[in-house]
This record gives C-alpha cells, structure tokens and sequence, in this order.
C-alpha cells in the first residue's frame, strides 16, 4: 500500500521567520538546506509520495522538488491545521499518512521505513519527543472518522493520543523516543553555519 509523507513546514518556517530574514538570502538558504536533506533522504524511499503543506501560498522558501505535491495549510488553529492535513490526504484516495514536521530533516531514511512497515500493520504510529509532544505520525484511513487528538506538538500529548486509542479500540505503534529540541537545534547550525569562500587567496 503507498504511503503519503505529509511534511507540515511549521517548525521550520518559525525559525527563519524568527530569525529576521525569511525574505533574505540568508533564509533561503535554509530553506535550501532543509528540502535538499529531505530530497535526499526521501529518494532512498521510492515507494511512497511526498506532499508538502506550507503556511500559505506567499511561501517563498519553497525549494523541494517539483514532483513534490504542494497543498496550503488550511485552519486558524495548529490543531485544525494539523488535523486537515489527514482529511485533505484521505480525501486524495491515499489509504495511510505519515505526517512529518518538515525539521524532522535530522531522522534517517532507514527510521522512516520503519514507521511506514509499522503503519502497514497499526492504524496508528507514534515518535514521541523527549517532553511527550508528537511530531511525527502516522494514520491509516479507517481511524480518521474517530480521532479526535490532533495538538500534537503540545507537551505530553503522546499520553492522551495512547489513552485514545484504549479508548477507540485501535491498534498503534510507539516509537522510540526523538531528542527533538536537541536534533533541531543541531540541524539550524548546520544550515546557518558559515559556508567556506571559493574565492581563492
């Protein structure tokens, strides 16, 4: 079964944006930076389809690839906003959904196979942070109707979406705990490092 990776440009997005220079070329070049990791982590997964959801269409740090599709963030709330993601999607005809924070660019090809391999076989998957916030999930169509806890990014969250799905009768995957805070972090120095000089002394 194909999967959609849905990469949601929040966190990302926040950073530039905070950093002053979102219309700069200092800001597209991370955003560069982000699109070509997920490039090149992605093309190791042939199997599955890419979307991106962008805050809104004067996005102007949108540098993934053009077979890439591309959708607008729809609703006031992050809740609303994370949970249209899924509804658009399945409204698409896919049948499963790995929403994935655009700054998980720090995971590996190889873990996200293994989130896909387990939602072929759970209705739900879990990456909790280290504070219990979600910032990568995976859904499959027939739960969507019934699931109501989309404030992933919230601390602890990861504890009320297990008591949803006791409470559901779904079956889930949780995954091994990220060290999100720290893995970002390490990422935005990565991008904003200083690049080396081709002029030649």
């Amino acid at each position: 079964m194909k999967t959609l990776i849905a990469l949601f440009s929040n966190t990302w997005d926040t950073l530039i944006q905070n950093e002053g220079f979102d219309d700069t070329e200092s800001g597209a070049g991370c955003a560069r930076f982000i699109a070509a990791k997920w490039e090149n982590l992605l093309a190791d997964i042939p199997e599955t389809e890419v979307a991106v959801f962008h805050p809104s269409m004067a996005n102007t740090g949108d540098y993934f690839p053009s077979h890439y599709r591309r959708f607008i963030q729809v609703g006031h709330f992050l809740e609303d906003r994370i949970r249209n993601v899924f509804e658009l999607c399945f409204e698409k005809g896919y049948q499963q959904v790995l929403f994935v924070d655009s700054a998980a660019a720090f995971t590996s090809a190889k873990k996200i196979k293994n989130y896909i391999s387990h939602l072929d076989s759970h209705d739900l998957v879990f990456v909790p942070s280290e504070t219990g916030s979600v910032h990568i999930a995976g859904m499959q169509l027939n739960v969507f109707p019934v699931w109501d806890s989309f404030q992933f990014y919230q601390d602890e969250s990861v504890v009320e979406m297990l008591s949803d799905c006791i409470r559901h009768n779904v079956s889930y995957s949780l995954e091994p705990v990220i060290q999100w805070k720290e893995s970002v972090d390490q990422l935005w120095r990565e991008a904003t490092a200083p690049k080396p000089s081709r002029l030649k002394s």
